[in-house]
């Protein structure tokens, strides 16, 4: 059976390798307001420091490891082929979140990529005994951190991203679903995995502010 382009679209455009960086673009560029920055060029400098960090050098990073046959295609779609790229982006994240810590940033941004490492070390960890899906991973990440943003600010133009991530996660599961990618359980799992891990990163690092 021919596989519907339109899937293998929503899988490129929801990649889990830069949704990370949209969401914190969103997060910056349209309600840069509801964060405590010390400076108006912060935003803009932040976006650029994470494109490198998040978006250039993982994708560095596959593009070696494809050359070098250590993976097939940046669907990774065995779990033997996500061992390395997971333990690659694990320090980026980390990383950032210590920065972001050092530099005193709003601990909302800083729940951000602590979120995301946590995630991924859990997603590591399960890598070896079984799969789940990295896709909505990060859409459940994505909307736990709008969802945590919107009710811990009471801020009401929060529910577009929101109710836009929401929106997106259901296109995302079944573009995989019809990509033969995943089982029902292996993303639901990614799902509730990443909506639990960003949503009690969030809570632990900034429900006290």
């Amino acid at each position: 059976m021919k596989r519907p382009c339109w899937a293998w679209i929503l899988s490129l455009l929801f990649h889990p390798l830069w949704l990370p960086w949209g969401i914190l673009y969103v997060a910056l560029h349209f309600y840069d307001s509801l964060f405590f920055l010390w400076s108006s060029h912060l935003p803009a400098a932040l976006l650029k420091m994470a494109a490198v960090l998040w978006l250039l050098l993982p994708s560095g990073v596959l593009f070696l490891l494809k050359q070098a046959r250590l993976i097939r295609s940046w669907e990774m779609e065995e779990a033997h082929e996500r061992r390395l790229p997971l333990l690659s982006l694990l320090p980026v994240y980390i990383f950032s979140a210590w920065a972001m810590h050092f530099w005193e940033l709003d601990e909302r941004l800083q729940a951000l990529p602590a979120g995301v490492a946590l995630s991924l070390l859990l997603a590591l960890l399960i890598n070896e005994y079984s799969k789940i899906s990295l896709h909505t991973l990060a859409m459940g990440g994505a909307t736990a951190f709008f969802a945590a943003l919107a009710y811990h600010t009471h801020h009401i133009m929060l529910l577009f991203p929101l109710i836009a991530s929401i929106w997106a996660s259901g296109w995302v599961y079944a573009a995989r679903l019809m990509l033969n990618a995943h089982s029902q359980a292996q993303l639901l799992g990614g799902y509730l995995l990443g909506s639990a891990t960003m949503w009690g990163a969030y809570w632990y690092m900034a429900g006290g502010g």
